[in-house]
């Protein structure tokens, strides 16, 4: 396991940002810290996002940070350049696949069956990003896929909320889990910073009830 993953699984929860500045970044990453999350997955969804991961990696360092909704080969190379740790995926893209694992960095592309991990695990990937999970069956789709797939080990997103945070990270196949509901797009326009903390305080309560072992 490396040492990103071994972050994200002792984190539990890797919380979605989503800035309209770069600035936003510093406050936002921080108030995670504070809540006890030391991971975020910035998505690639506005012009500033580049701009973010890379004041992120220079403001916030002790945060491990990721690039989200990476989608091509160039974005996977302008995430890494920017300072990406890992990248997010919700597709499944050979070639971005490659692409960061010639770089040596984590990525975890998206599925939304069970051919589709077969076909990333075929691939080399180790850890796949369910997405949207709720839609695609939530919980009742990851038991159903641990028989046959064994081997499959899945972050769960987009549905997965402070609600039911826990019972995706009691599933064993579940190394982590995606959300924004921690910091949700009001929450970050808005700088309210203490309410970012206290979600993130809340889903980290979440991980240490499903998974005592990882309280500290």
């Amino acid at each position: 396991m490396s040492d990103v993953l071994e972050t994200i699984t002792q984190a539990g929860v890797v919380p979605i940002v989503e800035v309209s500045f770069p600035q936003q970044v510093q406050g936002v990453l921080s108030a995670l810290r504070d809540g006890g999350l030391a991971v975020a997955e910035i998505v690639l969804r506005t012009p500033a996002a580049l701009d973010a991961i890379a004041l992120a990696v220079q403001l916030v360092p002790d945060v491990l940070v990721g690039a989200g909704t990476v989608r091509s080969e160039v974005e996977a190379v302008h995430a890494i350049e920017a300072g990406a740790q890992f990248v997010a995926s919700p597709v499944t893209d050979a070639n971005v696949v490659a692409r960061c694992q010639n770089e040596g960095i984590d990525v975890f592309p998206g599925i939304f069956s069970p051919t589709e991990i077969h076909a990333a695990i075929r691939l080399g990937v180790d850890v796949v990003k369910y997405f949207p999970a709720e839609i695609g069956g939530g919980l009742e789709f990851i038991r159903a896929v641990a028989a046959p797939m064994p081997e499959a080990r899945i972050i769960p997103t987009g549905g997965v909320t402070l609600e039911n945070l826990e019972a995706y990270l009691r599933l064993r196949q579940v190394v982590a889990c995606g959300t924004s509901a921690i910091c949700a797009r009001e929450l970050v326009e808005s700088d309210d910073f203490a309410e970012i903390a206290l979600r993130a305080r809340t889903a980290r309560a979440a991980v240490c009830r499903a998974r005592p072992e990882l309280a500290s």
